[in-house]
């Protein structure tokens, strides 16, 4: 349950991020690293969880990324038009993080 658990915790972190952004409270450089370790963190737990997980699983979390990233490229582009060029990289950025989120959850909770 170590996995579930770090999920969890990773999910909280995502979710004051992003409400930090949508306040507009977080623009600058640092909250770009802190989602950048946030990434970095993530990607290593989905590995291990793919690496650990049946093949079915993996087709799950290949459907899930090609959809969750064709809707979050949508959203981004939408957005990036209104918005100054440091915030976009905040939302692009902010945007992965949460891709790799859903893509965890749906490695967890499938299987």
């Amino acid at each position: 349950m170590v996995v579930v658990e770090i999920v969890v915790v990773a999910l909280a972190a995502m979710v004051l991020v992003i409400v930090a952004v949508i306040l507009g409270v977080v623009v600058t450089a640092a909250a770009v690293v802190v989602v950048v370790i946030i990434i970095v963190v993530e990607v290593i737990i989905i590995v291990v969880v793919v690496v650990v997980a049946a093949a079915a699983a993996v087709v799950v979390v290949v459907v899930v990324v090609v959809v969750v990233v064709v809707v979050v490229v949508v959203v981004v582009i939408t957005t990036a038009a209104a918005l100054a060029a440091a915030e976009v990289v905040v939302v692009v950025v902010v945007a992965v993080a949460v891709v790799l989120l859903l893509v965890k959850v749906v490695v967890v909770v499938v299987p």
